[in-house]
């Protein structure tokens, strides 16, 4: 699988500004994306953009379980998992 060569944060920040938090909550057939700066506000973004976003972390966290709420944030390290949310060592 390539990988993309602009680091996570960059790639996000390309589709939602200054993104600090995404939230992916999966629902029905699609999901629930939301996009926090770091001040904890909302970053409105269009369907495709939120769509974007959840590819993104998917593709960077493939062993995630996306049938679950996952939450990425790029401040603490926090990332997508497969049991549940973890800090990256």
């Amino acid at each position: 699988m390539n990988r993309p060569t602009t680091p996570l944060p960059d790639l996000l920040q390309t589709w939602a500004g200054d993104v600090a938090t995404v939230m992916v909550v999966p629902v029905g057939t699609g999901s629930l994306v939301r996009a926090y700066n770091t001040t904890d506000d909302l970053i409105r973004t269009s369907g495709d953009e939120a769509l974007m976003l959840a590819t993104i972390l998917r593709r960077e966290y493939p062993h995630a379980d996306w049938t679950v709420p996952q939450t990425w944030r790029a401040g603490d390290g926090v990332k997508p998992t497969r049991e549940r949310l973890a800090v990256a060592s």
